[in-house]
């Protein structure tokens, strides 16, 4: 017989608790977000979908209020695809659309597809960095 250690399951459960500036409500492994859950912060912007060890992991949107809604794939905190509903600042000008396409920490990266609000489309390339804030 071998001597190997057997690591039982951490029991997920179903809780509510309170956090700094917010509330999360939804499964847990010992009072850390694991699985489906939502974190709601009391300036209103909220995250619901997919946990793990505590932070955004897989399917799941976030919404900021007045800056718009990140939803898709998200990998240890970090949005990397989806579509973003997005109030957008670039090249001096503002306008409200739908970017569907590749993120790096909500940067917009690669090949994409910008839907404005006036029905005007762009497909390709685009690219943000935190230095110049432009989009396209």
């Amino acid at each position: 017989m071998t001597d190997k250690k057997i690591k039982t399951a951490k029991k997920i459960s179903m809780t509510k608790f309170e956090f700094k500036n917010g509330v999360y409500e939804g499964e847990a492994v010992e009072n850390v977000p694991n699985g489906k859950g939502k974190m709601t912060w009391e300036d209103g912007k909220f995250y619901e979908g997919n946990f793990l060890n505590g932070s955004f992991h897989g399917y799941g949107k976030f919404v900021v209020k007045d800056l718009g809604c990140f939803e898709g794939i998200w990998v240890n905190h970090s949005f990397v695809k989806g579509k973003a509903c997005y109030h957008f600042a670039c090249s001096g000008c503002e306008m409200d659309a739908i970017y569907e396409g590749r993120f790096k920490e909500f940067f917009l990266v690669g090949y994409g597809k910008i839907t404005r609000a006036n029905g005007e489309i762009y497909e390709g390339r685009a690219g943000c960095s935190q230095k110049n804030k432009r989009n396209f």
